[in-house]
């Protein structure tokens, strides 16, 4: 293995499996079914604002799980001590996967693109860092019917990509990442 794969180890594939674990179950959670469900499985001594809470809690967990799974399917190593995909993709098919990486980032990009108010349009990558990760302007500028989040795509766009990246990978590392993420 090369310097580059120095962080390519079972241990930290664990990590990886625990984010895609954390995105499921949290896209299962109990919260998001109607709010009648909702008072019925918490009981009523839970307010409407508490679940509303208790939603956007899980929503916004489920949402960095998706945002961490993206950015190591898409990413570089930025600092010494980033984990990236392309540091379990051995060669010949590192070229391969790097082709396939920067497609899976530009559809990231493009991912659930939605116009604001002030014409400009923002795809998936920006809308969780702008909305999730940071306090910014940004989150007026997009119109009230377009604030919600679409988790089923979200999710499904998680796997499609994962699914891609399990492709590239040797059948010993890619059974790190499907036997502990299940």
């Amino acid at each position: 293995m090369d310097q580059s794969h120095e962080h390519c180890k079972k241990e930290i594939a664990e990590y990886v499996a625990y984010e895609l674990r954390m995105m499921n179950a949290l896209y299962d959670h109990d919260v998001f079914d109607d709010v009648t469900e909702g008072l019925k499985t918490y009981g009523t001594s839970k307010t409407l604002d508490e679940l509303g809470i208790e939603r956007n809690a899980v929503l916004e967990s489920f949402l960095l799980h998706s945002r961490v799974l993206l950015d190591f399917l898409t990413g570089t190593e930025k600092y010494s001590d980033d984990i990236v995909a392309s540091q379990f993709v051995d060669q010949p098919k590192h070229s391969t996967w790097e082709r396939i990486r920067k497609n899976l980032l530009q559809k990231y990009k493009d991912k659930i693109c939605i116009k604001m108010t002030n014409g400009k349009s923002l795809g998936l990558k920006k809308l969780l860092h702008k909305r999730l990760a940071h306090l910014t302007t940004t989150r007026i500028l997009i119109p009230d019917e377009l604030k919600g989040w679409d988790r089923e795509e979200i999710k499904t766009f998680v796997e499609e990509c994962f699914n891609d990246f399990l492709e590239f990978l040797p059948e010993d590392r890619k059974a790190w990442f499907v036997t502990m993420s299940e």
